[in-house]
């Protein structure tokens, strides 16, 4: 089985496209306030990827930092951002 949740350092300011394309068992990921900016595609064809959680910040999140999320019943999700 491959990485299910994903926390991101603190030390890093922005997530560039494609970051995690293809993750198949990713299931969360926690973003810190020191993003500044989260990329196209960032999380394309992450079938299982439920929630994104991101401390309150400056975050520039890309409209398409989404696309290509299905989940298992092909349905398309939109990211679930809970800020902190």
């Amino acid at each position: 089985m491959g990485i299910v949740e994903v926390t991101i350092p603190i030390t890093v300011v922005s997530i560039q496209v494609r970051t995690f394309e293809k993750s198949s068992c990713l299931q969360k990921i926690n973003i810190p306030k020191s993003v500044c900016k989260i990329g196209d595609l960032v999380f394309y064809d992450c079938a299982f990827l439920k929630t994104v959680t991101i401390e309150k910040g400056k975050a520039n999140i890309s409209t398409k930092a989404s696309t290509g999320c299905l989940k298992k019943d092909a349905m398309i999700i939109k990211m679930i951002i809970r800020l902190y």
